[in-house]
């Protein structure tokens, strides 16, 4: 199985926070899978946690605003020895330097996650995590 790390880009306030706090519910919902860690910061949906499934483990972390942050979150998945990595990342900043400096360990994957009204969010945030795990699953029988 290749690494890998799967970005969902976007602006502030598109849901990509949202999206991946469903993902997180999404993958706990398959036979088998478990939470081996997770912890929340600060705002309401903000968590990195660790889930096992098919005796895989799935690195996730949604706070993807700020660069160094995200640099360090990946890099504690990366050691507790996460084979796929899910995270938010913002598309702008030095963010898009962080994913890349992960190419040499990790395939990269990047979704867009883009804004929609107030009338269909709640299922453009359910489409994004969809499409996350189906990213995920795939990436564990490649």
């Amino acid at each position: 199985m290749k690494k890998r790390l799967i970005a969902l880009r976007g602006k502030s306030g598109v849901g990509k926070s949202t999206s991946i706090h469903i993902l997180y519910r999404l993958l706990l919902e398959g036979p088998g899978a478990k939470t081996l860690s997770f912890e929340k910061y600060g705002r309401l949906l903000d968590f990195r946690a660790i889930v096992e499934l098919h005796g895989f483990k799935i690195g996730i972390v949604n706070r993807g605003d700020v660069a160094d942050k995200l640099n360090d979150y990946i890099s504690m998945l990366a050691a507790e020895s996460c084979q796929v990595i899910v995270c938010a990342a913002r598309t702008k900043g030095d963010v898009t330097g962080v994913l890349a400096s992960y190419s040499r360990r990790f395939v990269l994957t990047e979704l867009a996650k883009t804004e929609s009204d107030d009338k269909i969010a709640p299922v453009s945030d359910l489409a994004a995590a969809h499409q996350l795990a189906a990213h995920v699953y795939g990436s564990l029988f490649d």
